[in-house]
């Protein structure tokens, strides 16, 4: 068998595995956004705005402290590919270390957060939440040697047991009166669970010793990806802090309120593709040109599906807000609209970060984040000192209307002879396509006062109406979901 066929089997071979994968993924991930959302319409009818807001300022302190003390071991080890093993014993160490020292941070931190929003009970929410961290710290290794073996059924089955017990001990809490200690308390209970049962599944053998060329080698590496990921959260949380400098406890809440619904179809399709692709990408860590068309594909059909669903979260969350929620929370209808517009933006990017992780490029996805940070940061300031969190809103979305296409560009498209074209399938098309089935949706129907049967009408035209002009309008990226729906059905289907 020639070098050329072995590589053609290895490709079919991870793109099978990869493909099977993502559909465990975005299985488990629509039925756990599903709990989620009825779990979220449940607590906004016990809980109140400044209990919202309070739990949103606790995650954004132990967020940004929680990343300081992980140190990327787990994109470091599982980029080495089939050695992984060599460097458990190692990983499993410094992984337990650092979040031990995470969770001493996190305590120690705690008075300093209320202290500075003025609010006393963050204190022993972050000491509650902090409790998990070294528990999860261990989680994440596990998590790195089930992804490069591409067992990714074990890991979506995990994942969605974890919400589910999550979502009932939240909402158990809650009833029972805990406000917004419902959020935490269930944290360090199911991370346990969760590491108990990837144990079980991993079975991993620590045979080899930690030796002083792997640390040498590990710390560096992980540095680097500590301070992308640092960077990376700083930006994913800075509209939380920031706006509970400016505003009330209240109008945080509803800011966190609107930015929870608005991530579910961010969360829902891009990071499980990005959870499959980096370990595929890996994969082909010898062949960059075959990683490279991988990044491209995978980023085109994100963009395929992630788009229409934000624009149509976009069009429906003012009757679904007033559908399913009190009139204390309706205020966050127009937060829901611009966020989810803008995450759209933010998702379609991530297969370039996870090409420049597959490839060990730690340092450059760190200049990315450090040139990026200081930008939205400002962008939220302004925003939040001029319109509250409807200006944090608008920050949100102009960030990642920029920082999307302009890292797409130079990490996936530069040198490929058609980045302006490619640009445009990727962002420009599905925008387009998704605002016209929006708006052909929305006019005939617009003056209906029932909202059920204004969201029936608008979801079935809407979504007939893009089918038909993706599959004739895009034919690139249909044919490319096409061949990845073969992948994952057996073969009789296609057999005559």
């Amino acid at each position: 068998m020639t070098r050329s066929n072995e590589a053609q089997i290895k490709h079919r071979s991870v793109t099978e595995s990869a493909a099977r994968g993502l559909v465990w993924l975005v299985g488990q991930t629509f039925a756990s956004r599903l709990v989620q959302a009825a779990t979220q319409i449940l607590l906004a009818r016990i809980l109140s705005p400044p209990e919202f807001g309070l739990i949103g300022l606790t995650f954004a302190i132990t967020a940004v402290i929680g990343v300081l003390f992980s140190f990327g071991f787990d994109d470091v080890i599982l980029q080495r590919g089939r050695n992984i093993l060599l460097w458990l014993r190692t990983a499993f160490c410094l992984s337990f270390i650092v979040g031990f020292f995470g969770f001493c941070a996190m305590v120690a931190a705690a008075p300093i957060g209320a202290y500075l929003f003025n609010q006393p009970n963050i204190t022993g929410l972050v000491i509650v939440a902090s409790l998990s961290v070294p528990i999860m710290s261990v989680g994440t290794i596990l998590n790195a040697v089930l992804r490069a073996r591409l067992q990714f059924n074990i890991l979506a089955s995990a994942s969605f047991l974890e919400i589910l017990i999550t979502s009932a001990l939240s909402l158990c809490f809650a009833g029972l009166g805990f406000g917004a200690y419902s959020f935490v308390l269930p944290l360090p209970i199911v991370a346990l669970l969760r590491v108990i049962a990837l144990a079980v599944f991993v079975k991993p053998k620590l045979k080899r010793k930690i030796t002083v060329l792997r640390l040498k080698i590990l710390i560096p590496a992980a540095s680097a990806s500590l301070g992308a990921r640092l960077l990376v959260t700083l930006i994913s949380q800075a509209d939380t802090a920031i706006l509970g400098l400016f505003s009330s406890k209240a109008s945080v809440g509803l800011y966190y309120f609107a930015f929870r619904i608005a991530v579910q179809p961010l969360r829902a399709i891009a990071s499980s593709y990005s959870n499959v692709l980096f370990p595929a990408l890996t994969q082909f860590r010898n062949d960059p040109q075959r990683q490279l068309r991988a990044a491209i594909n995978s980023a085109m059909m994100v963009s395929a599906f992630i788009m229409p669903l934000c624009v149509y979260q976009a069009s429906i969350s003012g009757s679904m807000i007033r559908l399913l929620f009190k009139p204390e929370w309706w205020p966050s209808t127009v937060i829901v609209q611009i966020l989810s517009l803008g995450l759209a933006f933010d998702a379609c990017s991530w297969s370039a970060g996870s090409l420049m992780v597959a490839r060990g490029q730690f340092r450059r996805n760190f200049m990315f984040s450090a040139l990026g940070a200081p930008i939205i940061i400002v962008l939220i300031l302004l925003g939040a000192a001029l319109y509250s969190s409807v200006g944090v809103a608008c920050a949100v979305f102009a960030y990642y209307f920029m920082a999307g296409p302009f890292i797409c560009f130079l990490v996936i498209f530069r040198g490929q002879g058609s980045a302006i074209n490619n640009l445009f399938r990727l962002y420009a098309a599905p925008f387009l396509l998704s605002s016209l089935s929006a708006f052909a949706a929305w006019f005939p129907i617009h003056q209906i006062d029932d909202e059920v049967l204004y969201l029936v009408l608008f979801s079935i035209t809407y979504f007939c109406l893009y089918s038909v002009l993706f599959w004739y309008l895009m034919p690139a990226t249909r044919d490319q979901l096409l061949i990845k729906f073969r992948a994952v059905m057996p073969q009789r289907f296609f057999s005559h």
